[in-house]
């Protein structure tokens, strides 16, 4: 069965600080992508989320030190730190404030800038940061989409892939009691940065066997933990780790609901 996708972006912004901004330490991109999508306007409001946008963050780098994230000077993360395999908040409402509008977003190592950028969070919405690893040296990186969690049904739900594994490309096959899915070949999110790309993708609720394809000769795969999808609850599922390890950086498939 293919998956269908259902979100067309109306338009994309790339914001950098400037055309590609180079950080404090060589080899630092921050990359910022989001989709601009129907209603999705800035407008005044009142009331306890007034100029208030919501955030997630994941921390995907394996051998990474624990990040604090600030928005305009202030972490959004209360001042605590966000370790390997982390996301804020907790299961079903990962998000925490920020303020909307441009400001500057910094990722510290301890008392070291290793990511710096201007960054634009419009007012109601919500996004998904995750910070992941090139493999390169001074090589974190910052990649953020803009999240859509109006789209639900009953029997049906919407989830979104994403390869975070350094170096690699993978094929996820998803197999149910009702449906076996595959999700074709995911490149490494850091070869891939077209936020198009990254669309949600409409799949049947239920509990998913799991196991990643590593060649295009289908010959190797890697059996993964299974993944359970629930009804009206809107996922981003992604890789971390790598293909050819053991222990705490083995190829992982890890989720976040949103909702």
């Amino acid at each position: 069965m293919k998956m269908k996708s259902i979100i067309h972006p109306v338009a994309i912004i790339i914001r950098f600080a400037g055309s590609v901004k180079t950080f404090h330490r060589p080899g630092f991109l921050f990359i910022v992508m989001c989709f601009i999508l129907p209603g999705g306007s800035c407008n005044k409001s009142s009331g306890i989320h007034e100029n208030k946008a919501f955030v997630t963050v994941t921390q995907t780098a394996p051998g990474s030190s624990p990040i604090d994230v600030l928005y305009d000077n202030a972490s959004i993360l209360g001042g605590s730190k966000l370790a390997f395999d982390q996301t804020t908040g907790t299961p079903g409402n990962p998000y925490v404030q920020a303020t909307a509008g441009v400001r500057v977003l910094t990722v510290k190592e301890g008392t070291q800038t290793v990511l710096e950028g201007n960054t634009a969070f419009q007012q109601g919405l919500h996004y998904s940061l995750f910070v992941y690893d090139t493999l390169k040296n001074d090589s974190l990186r910052m990649f953020i989409l803009q999240d859509n969690l109006q789209i639900r049904t009953d029997t049906f739900t919407y989830v979104r892939f994403i390869n975070f594994a350094p170096g690699s490309y993978l094929n996820l096959l998803l197999t149910s009691k009702r449906d076996t899915v595959a999700t074709g070949f995911l490149p490494y999110a850091g070869d891939k940065l077209n936020p198009s790309f990254y669309l949600f993708r409409r799949l049947h609720i239920g509990r998913y066997a799991a196991r990643a394809f590593v060649d295009t000769l289908f010959s190797n795969s890697i059996p993964l933990d299974s993944l359970y999808i629930d009804s009206t609850k809107i996922y981003t599922v992604f890789f971390q780790g790598f293909p050819d390890s053991t222990g705490a950086y083995s190829l992982k498939l890890k989720s976040i609901r949103h909702n």
